[in-house]
């Protein structure tokens, strides 16, 4: 019996799309980590600096968000809540970096991705709603 569970834990893991997921190319990372050097200096890599950290960023926003975000981050902000939340916390305006496509944004969040995480430091948790 015991075994038969822990058999049907495994396939249904092994079987999960996101485990499945293929890893992503050593030429992907090394582009995102190219790509990323314009956004260390306020956002860090797996912390941040002057601005909130953007490691696994992708497991609260889409990524329709982070690329209107980037196109025009203070255009995005007058027309999004949350996006004008996110600045009103640091007291900061971003640069646009509307000369970066979809494809290399990916790049970057898959960079960062690849990073050793550290809980300590990951900012980016869903926050429930404790209205009454």
């Amino acid at each position: 019996m015991i075994k038969a569970s822990i058999f049907l834990c495994f396939i249904s893991v092994c079987c999960n799309p996101a485990f499945a997921q293929k890893k992503t190319s050593p030429e992907q990372l090394k582009k995102g980590e190219t790509l990323y050097i314009s956004c260390i200096h306020c956002h860090g890599t797996t912390t941040g600096a002057l601005a909130d950290p953007l490691q696994r960023i992708r497991k609260v926003r889409t990524a329709d968000y982070l690329y209107k975000m980037m196109q025009d981050p203070m255009k995005f902000a007058a027309e999004n809540k949350t996006a004008k939340k996110v600045f009103e916390k640091r007291g900061l305006q971003m640069p646009s970096y509307n000369h970066l496509s979809r494809e290399e944004l990916k790049a970057i969040f898959d960079y960062l991705d690849s990073l050793p995480y550290d809980r300590m430091n990951y900012t980016h948790r869903k926050r429930q709603s404790k209205r009454k």
